[in-house]
């Protein structure tokens, strides 16, 4: 059964006849079917993966929104810096 006859099946329809929302519906459901088939048990060790970068990333705008919040009625207007390297424009 190729791609369409399954997407057919689901939708119990044409595909050209299809809502978007239809076939958005349809292709999650067989992502559903298709990761259930694929599960495997866990044994043994777990691992867990945090970016750095996204760590970096809320601690600078955590201490930015705090530094804003703790100045009231005082405006801040923020400039970007030019990098110091020669030839650059």
């Amino acid at each position: 059964m190729n791609f369409t006859e399954i997407l057919q099946n689901l939708t119990k329809k044409p595909l050209a006849d299809c809502t978007d929302q239809e076939l958005y519906l349809a292709l999650l459901e067989l992502v559903r079917q298709k990761s259930a088939d694929r599960v495997q048990s866990v044994t043994g060790r777990k691992l867990y993966y945090i970016s750095a970068e996204f760590l970096i990333g809320k601690l600078y705008l955590f201490s930015l929104f705090s530094y804003l919040l703790n100045k009231k009625n005082t405006i801040y207007t923020f400039t970007p810096l030019k990098p110091s390297v020669p030839g650059f424009l």
